[in-house]
Protein backbone atom coordinates (compact mmCIF):
# COMPACT_ATOMS: atom_id res chain seq x y z
CA UNK A 1 0.00 0.00 0.00
CA UNK A 2 1.39 3.45 -0.65
CA UNK A 3 2.19 5.88 1.57
CA UNK A 4 0.07 8.99 1.97
CA UNK A 5 2.61 12.04 2.65
CA UNK A 6 1.01 14.66 4.55
CA UNK A 7 2.49 18.11 3.46
CA UNK A 8 1.70 19.92 6.40
CA UNK A 9 3.15 17.58 8.06
CA UNK A 10 6.33 17.37 6.46
CA UNK A 11 6.58 21.22 6.75
CA UNK A 12 6.31 20.88 10.16
CA UNK A 13 9.47 18.12 10.28
CA UNK A 14 11.64 20.29 7.58
CA UNK A 15 10.83 23.64 9.78
CA UNK A 16 12.05 22.01 13.03
CA UNK A 17 14.81 20.32 11.53
CA UNK A 18 16.26 23.82 9.56
CA UNK A 19 15.72 25.78 12.98
CA UNK A 20 17.50 23.29 14.92
CA UNK A 21 20.09 23.43 12.13
CA UNK A 22 20.49 27.10 12.36
CA UNK A 23 20.93 27.06 15.96
CA UNK A 24 23.77 24.55 15.77
CA UNK A 25 25.89 25.92 12.48
CA UNK A 26 25.44 29.23 14.24
CA UNK A 27 26.95 28.08 17.34
CA UNK A 28 29.15 25.02 16.54
CA UNK A 29 29.75 25.81 12.88
CA UNK A 30 28.79 23.90 9.69
CA UNK A 31 31.63 21.67 9.46
CA UNK A 32 31.55 21.02 13.37
CA UNK A 33 27.78 19.68 13.27
CA UNK A 34 26.63 16.16 11.96
CA UNK A 35 23.18 15.12 10.92
CA UNK A 36 23.20 12.98 14.35
CA UNK A 37 23.61 16.72 16.17
CA UNK A 38 20.74 17.86 14.19
CA UNK A 39 18.48 14.98 14.67
CA UNK A 40 19.04 15.30 18.45
CA UNK A 41 18.23 18.68 18.46
CA UNK A 42 15.08 18.68 16.26
CA UNK A 43 13.83 15.29 18.66
CA UNK A 44 14.41 12.76 15.54
CA UNK A 45 16.26 10.12 14.45
CA UNK A 46 19.33 10.80 12.18
CA UNK A 47 17.33 8.52 9.50
CA UNK A 48 14.72 11.16 9.52
CA UNK A 49 16.38 13.49 8.91
CA UNK A 50 17.80 12.07 6.00
CA UNK A 51 14.17 11.25 4.49
CA UNK A 52 13.30 14.83 4.32
CA UNK A 53 16.96 16.13 3.20
CA UNK A 54 19.50 14.17 1.04
CA UNK A 55 22.71 16.05 3.02
CA UNK A 56 23.96 18.42 5.35
CA UNK A 57 24.40 20.97 2.71
CA UNK A 58 20.64 20.77 1.49
CA UNK A 59 19.57 21.51 5.18
CA UNK A 60 22.01 25.09 4.93
CA UNK A 61 20.21 26.05 2.16
CA UNK A 62 16.61 25.30 3.59
CA UNK A 63 17.71 27.85 6.25
CA UNK A 64 18.44 30.65 3.67
CA UNK A 65 15.55 29.41 0.98
CA UNK A 66 12.54 31.28 2.70
CA UNK A 67 14.66 34.30 2.26
CA UNK A 68 13.72 35.15 -1.37
CA UNK A 69 9.90 34.51 -0.66
CA UNK A 70 10.27 37.10 2.63
CA UNK A 71 12.24 39.61 0.06
CA UNK A 72 9.76 39.40 -2.70
CA UNK A 73 6.74 40.00 -0.15
CA UNK A 74 8.55 42.69 2.03
CA UNK A 75 9.28 44.44 -1.42
CA UNK A 76 6.06 44.62 -2.34
CA UNK A 77 4.45 45.53 0.75
CA UNK A 78 6.70 48.65 0.57
CA UNK A 79 6.61 49.71 -2.90
CA UNK A 80 3.86 51.93 -3.31
CA UNK A 81 4.19 53.31 0.21
CA UNK A 82 3.33 57.09 0.92
CA UNK A 83 6.57 57.77 2.50
CA UNK A 84 9.56 56.37 0.50
CA UNK A 85 11.82 56.98 3.45
CA UNK A 86 9.32 55.55 5.84
CA UNK A 87 9.75 52.32 3.30
CA UNK A 88 13.03 52.22 3.16
CA UNK A 89 13.53 51.79 7.35
CA UNK A 90 10.73 49.43 7.76
CA UNK A 91 12.72 47.39 4.97
CA UNK A 92 16.00 47.71 6.40
CA UNK A 93 14.47 47.36 10.15
CA UNK A 94 12.63 44.08 9.22
CA UNK A 95 15.76 42.93 7.08
CA UNK A 96 17.82 43.13 10.44
CA UNK A 97 15.51 42.10 12.94
CA UNK A 98 16.89 38.30 12.94
CA UNK A 99 19.88 39.94 14.10
CA UNK A 100 18.75 40.04 17.70
CA UNK A 101 19.45 36.06 17.59
CA UNK A 102 21.97 34.64 19.79
CA UNK A 103 23.42 32.36 16.79
CA UNK A 104 22.79 34.95 14.15
CA UNK A 105 26.20 35.79 13.81
CA UNK A 106 27.75 32.61 14.18
CA UNK A 107 25.32 31.73 10.76
CA UNK A 108 26.43 34.42 8.75
CA UNK A 109 29.70 33.53 9.27
CA UNK A 110 28.81 30.01 8.29
CA UNK A 111 27.15 31.43 5.17
CA UNK A 112 30.09 33.46 3.98
CA UNK A 113 32.37 30.13 4.23
CA UNK A 114 30.06 27.90 3.04
CA UNK A 115 28.52 29.94 -0.32
CA UNK A 116 31.38 29.52 -2.27
CA UNK A 117 31.14 26.12 -2.28
CA UNK A 118 27.73 25.17 -2.72
CA UNK A 119 26.82 27.03 -5.89
CA UNK A 120 22.92 26.66 -5.48
CA UNK A 121 23.21 27.90 -1.82
CA UNK A 122 25.01 31.16 -3.78
CA UNK A 123 22.30 31.46 -6.67
CA UNK A 124 19.72 31.53 -2.85
CA UNK A 125 21.74 34.21 -1.25
CA UNK A 126 22.19 36.27 -4.79
CA UNK A 127 18.79 35.85 -6.11
CA UNK A 128 17.60 37.03 -2.89
CA UNK A 129 19.91 39.89 -2.07
CA UNK A 130 19.09 41.29 -6.20
CA UNK A 131 15.11 41.11 -4.84
CA UNK A 132 15.97 43.19 -1.92
CA UNK A 133 18.52 46.09 -4.03
CA UNK A 134 15.91 46.38 -6.83
CA UNK A 135 13.25 47.23 -3.92
CA UNK A 136 15.72 49.73 -2.21
CA UNK A 137 16.86 50.70 -5.61
CA UNK A 138 13.21 51.61 -6.61
CA UNK A 139 12.09 53.42 -2.76
CA UNK A 140 15.63 56.10 -3.26
CA UNK A 141 14.40 56.47 -6.88
CA UNK A 142 11.29 57.54 -5.49
CA UNK A 143 12.24 59.69 -2.47
CA UNK A 144 15.00 61.49 -4.82
CA UNK A 145 11.71 62.15 -6.86
CA UNK A 146 9.64 63.68 -4.29
CA UNK A 147 11.75 65.56 -2.46
CA UNK A 148 12.15 63.21 0.15
CA UNK A 149 15.68 62.24 -0.31
CA UNK A 150 18.76 64.03 -0.74
CA UNK A 151 19.23 64.28 -4.62
CA UNK A 152 23.10 64.17 -4.23
CA UNK A 153 22.42 59.96 -3.50
CA UNK A 154 22.61 57.60 -6.22
CA UNK A 155 19.64 55.00 -5.94
CA UNK A 156 21.32 52.24 -6.97
CA UNK A 157 24.63 52.99 -5.04
CA UNK A 158 22.34 54.04 -1.99
CA UNK A 159 20.69 50.75 -1.66
CA UNK A 160 24.04 48.72 -2.02
CA UNK A 161 25.12 51.00 1.24
CA UNK A 162 21.81 50.14 2.72
CA UNK A 163 21.86 46.61 2.35
CA UNK A 164 26.11 46.50 3.69
CA UNK A 165 24.46 48.36 6.65
CA UNK A 166 21.82 45.66 7.18
CA UNK A 167 24.56 43.17 6.93
CA UNK A 168 27.12 44.57 9.26
CA UNK A 169 24.33 44.33 11.88
CA UNK A 170 24.64 40.99 11.85
CA UNK A 171 28.29 40.93 12.59
CA UNK A 172 28.59 42.96 14.91
CA UNK A 173 30.17 41.76 17.54
CA UNK A 174 27.75 43.25 20.36
CA UNK A 175 25.46 40.45 22.99
CA UNK A 176 22.21 39.81 21.47
CA UNK A 177 20.27 41.11 24.47
CA UNK A 178 21.83 44.63 24.24
CA UNK A 179 22.14 44.59 20.30
CA UNK A 180 19.00 47.06 20.18
CA UNK A 181 20.50 49.78 21.31
CA UNK A 182 23.62 49.56 18.37
CA UNK A 183 20.69 49.03 16.05
CA UNK A 184 18.98 51.87 17.17
CA UNK A 185 22.44 54.12 16.60
CA UNK A 186 22.34 52.57 13.23
CA UNK A 187 19.37 53.95 12.10
CA UNK A 188 20.23 57.68 13.59
CA UNK A 189 23.18 56.93 10.94
CA UNK A 190 20.89 56.21 8.91
CA UNK A 191 18.74 58.98 8.90
CA UNK A 192 21.91 61.80 8.47
CA UNK A 193 22.18 59.70 5.39
CA UNK A 194 18.44 60.68 4.10
CA UNK A 195 16.53 63.87 4.23
CA UNK A 196 12.37 64.36 4.24
CA UNK A 197 10.52 66.23 4.12
CA UNK A 198 7.30 67.31 6.60
CA UNK A 199 4.61 69.73 5.51
CA UNK A 200 6.45 70.40 2.37
CA UNK A 201 10.07 72.15 4.25
CA UNK A 202 12.97 69.87 4.06
CA UNK A 203 14.40 68.37 7.45
CA UNK A 204 18.30 68.42 7.51
CA UNK A 205 20.77 66.82 9.70
CA UNK A 206 24.48 67.13 9.11
CA UNK A 207 26.32 64.44 8.10
CA UNK A 208 29.52 65.47 9.33
CA UNK A 209 30.42 65.69 12.76
CA UNK A 210 30.63 68.94 14.79
CA UNK A 211 34.37 69.76 16.25
CA UNK A 212 33.86 72.25 19.53
CA UNK A 213 37.11 73.60 20.41
CA UNK A 214 38.47 76.84 22.01
CA UNK A 215 37.55 79.91 19.84
CA UNK A 216 39.89 80.91 17.20
CA UNK A 217 39.55 84.71 18.36
CA UNK A 218 39.91 83.63 21.44
CA UNK A 219 43.40 82.54 20.39
CA UNK A 220 43.66 86.04 18.10
CA UNK A 221 43.08 88.22 21.09
CA UNK A 222 46.38 86.38 22.76
CA UNK A 223 48.13 87.11 19.75
CA UNK A 224 46.87 90.61 19.45
CA UNK A 225 47.70 91.39 23.16
CA UNK A 226 51.38 90.09 22.89
CA UNK A 227 51.62 92.38 19.85
CA UNK A 228 50.50 95.71 21.62
CA UNK A 229 52.23 94.50 25.42
CA UNK A 230 55.38 94.37 22.87
CA UNK A 231 54.69 97.84 20.97
CA UNK A 232 54.34 99.69 24.65
CA UNK A 233 57.42 97.91 25.35
CA UNK A 234 59.25 99.80 22.26
CA UNK A 235 58.30 103.78 23.47
CA UNK A 236 58.83 102.41 27.71
CA UNK A 237 62.07 100.42 26.97
CA UNK A 238 64.58 103.16 27.47
CA UNK A 239 62.94 105.27 29.72
CA UNK A 240 63.02 102.09 32.08
CA UNK A 241 66.26 100.91 31.67
CA UNK A 242 67.56 104.36 32.68
CA UNK A 243 65.39 104.17 35.79
CA UNK A 244 66.68 100.66 36.81
CA UNK A 245 70.27 102.08 36.36
CA UNK A 246 69.53 104.75 38.31
CA UNK A 247 68.28 102.85 41.32
CA UNK A 248 70.09 99.89 41.20
CA UNK A 249 73.10 100.23 39.30
CA UNK A 250 71.96 98.25 36.15
CA UNK A 251 69.11 96.53 33.94
CA UNK A 252 69.23 93.02 32.38
CA UNK A 253 71.06 92.44 28.89
CA UNK A 254 67.93 91.91 26.81
CA UNK A 255 66.54 95.13 28.28
CA UNK A 256 69.61 97.07 28.01
CA UNK A 257 69.88 95.71 24.23
CA UNK A 258 66.61 96.96 23.18
CA UNK A 259 67.39 100.03 24.68
CA UNK A 260 70.16 100.60 22.41
CA UNK A 261 67.74 100.69 19.40
CA UNK A 262 66.64 103.40 18.47
CA UNK A 263 62.52 103.73 18.78
CA UNK A 264 61.66 103.86 15.24
CA UNK A 265 63.37 100.04 15.53
CA UNK A 266 62.55 99.42 19.08
CA UNK A 267 58.80 99.47 18.33
CA UNK A 268 58.37 97.21 15.19
CA UNK A 269 60.86 94.65 16.80
CA UNK A 270 59.42 94.69 19.93
CA UNK A 271 56.02 94.67 18.19
CA UNK A 272 57.49 91.08 16.51
CA UNK A 273 58.92 89.73 19.42
CA UNK A 274 55.18 90.52 21.16
CA UNK A 275 53.35 89.02 18.60
CA UNK A 276 55.57 85.68 18.62
CA UNK A 277 55.25 85.45 22.02
CA UNK A 278 51.16 85.88 21.97
CA UNK A 279 51.16 83.27 19.40
CA UNK A 280 53.42 80.74 21.77
CA UNK A 281 50.93 81.46 24.20
CA UNK A 282 47.80 80.36 21.71
CA UNK A 283 49.68 77.28 20.38
CA UNK A 284 50.45 76.19 24.37
CA UNK A 285 46.57 77.18 25.06
CA UNK A 286 44.89 75.43 21.61
CA UNK A 287 47.04 72.45 22.63
CA UNK A 288 46.58 71.98 26.17
CA UNK A 289 42.39 72.96 25.38
CA UNK A 290 40.00 69.90 24.78
CA UNK A 291 38.69 69.42 20.74
CA UNK A 292 35.45 67.58 20.91
CA UNK A 293 34.17 66.33 17.76
CA UNK A 294 30.16 64.97 17.93
CA UNK A 295 29.23 62.57 15.55
CA UNK A 296 25.75 60.66 15.28
CA UNK A 297 27.27 57.30 16.39
CA UNK A 298 30.50 58.82 18.85
CA UNK A 299 32.00 61.46 20.72
CA UNK A 300 35.83 62.11 20.24
CA UNK A 301 37.98 64.17 22.59
CA UNK A 302 41.69 64.82 22.25
CA UNK A 303 43.54 66.74 24.32
CA UNK A 304 47.21 67.83 25.04
CA UNK A 305 48.39 64.57 22.16
CA UNK A 306 45.85 62.18 23.61
CA UNK A 307 42.15 61.07 22.57
CA UNK A 308 39.54 59.71 24.19
CA UNK A 309 36.60 57.85 22.08
CA UNK A 310 33.15 57.17 23.18
CA UNK A 311 30.17 55.47 21.48
CA UNK A 312 26.96 57.31 21.34
CA UNK A 313 24.96 53.89 22.46
CA UNK A 314 26.96 54.25 25.57
CA UNK A 315 26.21 57.88 26.44
CA UNK A 316 23.06 58.49 28.75
CA UNK A 317 23.66 61.70 29.67
CA UNK A 318 25.31 64.70 28.72
CA UNK A 319 25.98 67.90 30.73
CA UNK A 320 28.32 70.44 31.63
CA UNK A 321 29.37 70.55 35.37
CA UNK A 322 30.62 74.22 36.61
CA UNK A 323 33.88 73.99 34.17
CA UNK A 324 33.65 70.26 33.25
CA UNK A 325 31.98 68.48 30.53
CA UNK A 326 31.25 65.12 31.76
CA UNK A 327 29.16 62.07 29.79
CA UNK A 328 27.26 59.22 32.22
CA UNK A 329 26.42 55.59 31.24
CA UNK A 330 22.63 54.44 31.16
CA UNK A 331 23.39 53.74 34.76
CA UNK A 332 25.06 56.88 36.34
CA UNK A 333 28.45 55.99 35.58
CA UNK A 334 30.86 58.51 34.87
CA UNK A 335 32.31 57.80 31.23
CA UNK A 336 34.19 61.12 30.55
CA UNK A 337 34.81 64.16 32.21
CA UNK A 338 37.10 66.87 30.93
CA UNK A 339 38.32 70.59 31.28
CA UNK A 340 35.34 72.29 29.07
CA UNK A 341 35.69 76.51 30.54
CA UNK A 342 37.08 76.91 27.16
CA UNK A 343 34.36 75.60 25.19
CA UNK A 344 31.18 77.48 24.79
CA UNK A 345 28.21 76.02 26.52
CA UNK A 346 25.62 76.77 23.46
CA UNK A 347 28.00 74.77 20.66
CA UNK A 348 28.03 72.27 23.28
CA UNK A 349 24.07 71.83 23.77
CA UNK A 350 23.69 72.48 19.86
CA UNK A 351 26.03 69.65 18.54
CA UNK A 352 24.59 66.98 21.30
CA UNK A 353 21.40 67.90 20.34
CA UNK A 354 21.45 68.00 16.73
CA UNK A 355 22.96 64.27 16.55
CA UNK A 356 20.32 62.92 19.31
CA UNK A 357 22.51 62.74 22.38
CA UNK A 358 20.41 63.07 25.92
CA UNK A 359 22.00 67.04 26.48
CA UNK A 360 21.46 67.52 30.28
CA UNK A 361 21.76 70.98 30.44
CA UNK A 362 24.51 72.84 32.89
CA UNK A 363 24.03 70.99 36.04
CA UNK A 364 24.78 67.85 37.12
CA UNK A 365 21.19 65.78 37.59
CA UNK A 366 22.76 64.19 40.32
CA UNK A 367 24.80 67.10 42.08
CA UNK A 368 23.26 66.33 45.25
CA UNK A 369 24.83 62.46 45.78
CA UNK A 370 28.60 63.96 46.01
CA UNK A 371 30.38 64.55 49.21
CA UNK A 372 33.64 66.01 49.70
CA UNK A 373 36.30 63.55 50.02
CA UNK A 374 37.54 62.77 53.88
CA UNK A 375 40.11 60.56 54.51
CA UNK A 376 38.92 57.38 55.53
CA UNK A 377 35.57 58.12 56.30
CA UNK A 378 33.26 55.45 56.81
CA UNK A 379 31.45 55.85 52.99
CA UNK A 380 33.88 54.45 50.98
CA UNK A 381 36.19 51.31 51.68
CA UNK A 382 39.66 51.08 51.89
CA UNK A 383 40.53 50.71 48.14
CA UNK A 384 39.01 53.90 46.93
CA UNK A 385 40.42 55.73 49.51
CA UNK A 386 44.02 54.42 48.67
CA UNK A 387 43.12 55.70 44.86
CA UNK A 388 41.62 59.24 46.18
CA UNK A 389 44.79 59.52 48.20
CA UNK A 390 47.17 58.68 45.17
CA UNK A 391 45.37 61.11 43.26
CA UNK A 392 45.53 63.93 45.56
CA UNK A 393 49.21 63.46 45.86
CA UNK A 394 49.58 63.42 42.18
CA UNK A 395 47.91 66.56 41.28
CA UNK A 396 49.45 68.48 44.25
CA UNK A 397 52.71 67.12 42.38
CA UNK A 398 51.46 68.19 38.86
CA UNK A 399 51.73 64.48 37.94
CA UNK A 400 48.42 64.45 35.58
CA UNK A 401 49.50 60.52 33.93
CA UNK A 402 49.50 59.21 38.02
CA UNK A 403 46.08 61.34 38.39
CA UNK A 404 44.33 59.60 35.46
CA UNK A 405 45.45 56.32 36.68
CA UNK A 406 43.49 57.13 39.87
CA UNK A 407 40.65 58.22 38.10
CA UNK A 408 40.34 55.55 35.96
CA UNK A 409 40.36 53.19 39.50
CA UNK A 410 37.77 54.63 40.79
CA UNK A 411 35.47 54.35 38.20
CA UNK A 412 36.04 51.39 37.64
CA UNK A 413 34.83 50.71 41.53
CA UNK A 414 31.59 52.97 40.20
CA UNK A 415 33.08 56.42 41.62
CA UNK A 416 32.91 59.43 39.84
CA UNK A 417 34.99 62.28 41.28
CA UNK A 418 35.30 65.84 40.55
CA UNK A 419 37.44 68.83 42.08
CA UNK A 420 35.73 71.97 43.98
CA UNK A 421 37.89 74.86 45.93
CA UNK A 422 40.82 72.32 46.36
CA UNK A 423 39.09 69.48 47.76
CA UNK A 424 37.99 66.51 45.45
CA UNK A 425 34.57 65.21 45.78
CA UNK A 426 32.98 61.67 44.77
CA UNK A 427 29.73 60.19 44.27
CA UNK A 428 29.26 56.32 43.71
CA UNK A 429 27.15 54.92 40.52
Amino acid sequence: MARTVDPEHTAQRREAITIAAARLFGTQGFEGTTIADVARAAGLSAGSVFYYFPDKRAVLRAIFEPDLPRAMALVARTADAAEPVDAILDVVTELAADARSPEAAGLVVELLRQAGRDPELLDVVTRTAAVVHDGLTGLVARGVADGSVDPALDPRETAAWLQTLTDAVYLAPTPAATRCRPCAGRSRVTWHHIRRTRGGTMETTAEEPVTVRLPAGWLWLVVVLGAGLGCGAGFAVAPLVGWLVELVGGAPGPLRLAAALPTVWAVPVLTLAGAAGGAWVASVWRRESPAVTIGPDHVLVHQDGAGTHVDQGQVGAAFTDGHDLVLLDHTGGELLRTPGSDLTTDRLRDAFTRFGYPWQGTADPREAEFVTWVDRSPGLDEPAHALLRTRRRALADKRTGAAEEALDGLRALGIAVRDRSGAQQYRKR
